[in-house]
């Protein structure tokens, strides 16, 4: 449906929908809201609508985002009440960029069919890296085609540039309107949250935000590294103050991941509720939190960024085996950095003692990382969008981003296939005996993942040498062939998995990243740069990277057959200038097969991850 025409010379205003469904993400729309309420260009209405999570309640979500409306004065209608189909909005704002947590009438597929644009402010100031972090902030439906998203920064648009499959051409540099929620003088002498205000009692107050990724496989949590030593730390300094924040999903991710029993939330509020210098806010807005506080400890998270605002110290948790951090990490080297106990202890000691050395590392990294923290962020936001309508400026990315037929016929040739073996038996002999050589010469690989696993056959052979593997395959009749040879080896440190590859975004990083003769079936340029982008995202700090593909040593070939068969033999010097690029450092390259008379090379590429993050 065309988009829902605005035109100024009606006198009618902009109508703006705002899809509420969380209370802890009010406060990245509060003076937005605000500002639309008193600008006579707008009319406003704030919809009232389930969260739906596995990890949380809907129906408590739900009565605490209805209980923070109401408390603020904020006028709402409830979904049951609404009908964007009728109630046709030029604009609607989504609250955050997971379609699965709206019912299916919001959800941004549905609004953009119904002719209304989706704007998004992000709704944590993003930090996490990983590949299914990157899809998740920057290539979901909802940021590949919204209308308008508005940006903290420059180096904030430039992430969309790079990992968003529509571009950057829809993101603005705004600012986010978060800070503009800034506390008066007033506000900042009155107690903040009168729970542990009284009970701090003046005393140096250091805030610590647990994240809730306590999984198995390592995130961003430190919880389970360093809270004995954080709280043996407090016991011990009866002159400070330790306020506890986990993120809302913490207590059931403790108890799922098993570092709970049933009764290890109640035990861990009593620890805090009974403890003479500890306490816990649960409270919606974390605001309170941050003014009260004199200094921060935190895991990767929206808070790296947020806190820096406040210009109080700020120790960053690193967790040596997690995700890690997006292109923002270089924010660290302004800040405090806990890598073990020590830092910890050292941090809360010069807490303390009011000292702070890096205080104007941070002052300058506030304005590159930032934008507009001394402006009216909201009113600017409120200017580009009736500008942008009053100039008829209805373009919006496409839903999915189109794909050449040739890419169209490659996918659709793999996707029913029953077999990759299209070369002699001795190119594949050949093969398997090259990687047995070069697997036997890596050491602790605790995970590997095998993309474009085929029937399984090698990515058997590289579980014979890692604890873990994740293998991927397009073709539901491979993967079926890859399970039943794995039951035959019984080879259980391996999991199949059908998927697209656009799709292959798990919540890891790897030791190994394989990927077999794929890139060469990537026929669109554009597909396959922000497909090697997904290896790096994948990728641990001095990870291998193994890429065996038939290449052209001299300019670009594109391959087909009576079969359906699609390849782009891409230029070798290309291929390997894209690669260490991205921060890989190619150790060795071993000719597998040549076609000279046709000027190609089949070759086995080992590269490592020299990036630090």
């Amino acid at each position: 449906m065309a988009p829902v025409p605005f035109s100024s010379k009606d006198g009618k205003g902009v109508r703006v929908l705002f899809v509420a469904q969380h209370p802890s993400l009010l406060s990245g729309w509060r003076s937005l809201i605000r500002q639309m309420n008193e600008d006579s260009r707008f009319i406003i209405k704030v919809l009232l609508c389930p969260f739906l999570h596995p990890l949380t309640s809907a129906s408590a979500t739900l009565h605490s985002m209805r209980q923070a409306l109401i408390d603020e004065n904020i006028s709402f209608c409830t979904a049951d009440a609404i009908n964007p189909e009728h109630y046709r909005p030029h604009v609607a704002f989504l609250q955050n960029p997971y379609d699965e947590t709206r019912p299916a009438r919001f959800k941004s597929a549905a609004l953009a069919q119904a002719g209304i644009r989706v704007a998004y402010i992000p709704y944590g100031l993003e930090m996490g890296g990983g590949a299914w972090n990157l899809k998740a902030q920057f290539d979901l439906p909802v940021q590949r085609q919204a209308w308008r998203i508005f940006a903290r920064s420059e180096r904030h648009k430039a992430m969309f540039a790079k990992y968003c499959r529509s571009g950057s051409n829809h993101v603005v540099v705004t600012g986010h309107p978060k800070f503009d929620n800034k506390p008066t003088e007033a506000t900042q002498s009155l107690p903040a949250q009168p729970l542990f205000a009284a009970k701090s009692k003046g005393r140096r107050t250091i805030l610590w935000t647990p994240h809730f990724s306590v999984t198995q496989t390592p995130a961003w949590s430190t919880f389970t590294l360093y809270s004995e030593t954080i709280f043996e730390t407090f016991a011990k300094r009866p002159d400070l103050f330790l306020l506890v924040r986990p993120h809302p999903l913490f207590y059931k991710a403790m108890r799922d991941n098993g570092h709970w029993t049933e009764d290890g939330e109640a035990t861990f509020r009593q620890m805090l509720e009974y403890s003479e210098n500890m306490a816990l806010d649960d409270t919606p807005d974390y605001q309170s939190a941050f003014n009260a506080s004199s200094a921060l400890m935190t895991d990767v998270g929206s808070f790296l960024l947020e806190y820096l605002a406040t210009d109080k110290p700020l120790l960053y948790l690193h967790h040596p085996e997690g995700l890690g951090m997006n292109d923002d990490s270089a924010l660290v080297e302004s800040l405090y950095k806990a890598a073990g106990t020590n830092d910890i202890i050292n941090f809360v000691n010069m807490i303390a003692a009011g000292e702070d050395d890096r205080l104007n590392m941070r002052l300058r990294a506030k304005s590159e990382f930032l934008f507009g923290l001394n402006e009216n962020i909201a009113k600017n936001i409120c200017d580009i969008i009736y500008d942008s309508l009053h100039q008829g400026d209805d373009w919006s990315p496409a839903f999915d981003p189109s794909h050449s037929d040739s890419q169209l016929k490659s996918e659709n040739y793999w996707r029913e296939s029953t077999t990759t073996y299209l070369a002699p038996p001795e190119y594949y002999e050949k093969k398997t005996l090259i990687l047995e050589e070069q697997l036997s010469k890596l050491k602790n690989i605790h995970s590997a993942i095998d993309i474009g696993c085929g029937d399984g056959k090698y990515s058997l052979q590289i579980a014979k040498h890692a604890k873990r593997v994740q293998a991927y395959e397009l073709s539901a009749n491979l993967v079926a062939q890859a399970h039943e040879s794995a039951q035959l080896n019984n080879a259980k440190n391996i999991t199949f998995i059908q998927n697209e590859l656009d799709d292959i975004a798990p919540f890891e990083k790897f030791d190994l990243i394989s990927c077999l003769g794929v890139t060469s079936c990537v026929i669109d340029s554009l597909k396959f740069i922000h497909f090697l982008q997904r290896l790096k995202s994948l990728a641990k700090p001095g990870a291998t990277l193994m890429l065996i593909d038939s290449l052209s040593t001299a300019a670009d070939q594109f391959a087909e057959d009576q079969s359906g068969y699609q390849a782009c033999y891409r230029s070798i010097s290309d291929y390997k200038t894209l690669v260490t690029q991205l921060g890989f450092e190619l150790s060795e390259e071993i000719l597998i097969t040549e076609a000279r008379e046709r000027q190609l090379v089949n070759k086995l590429f080992i590269f490592k991850a020299i990036f630090s993050s």
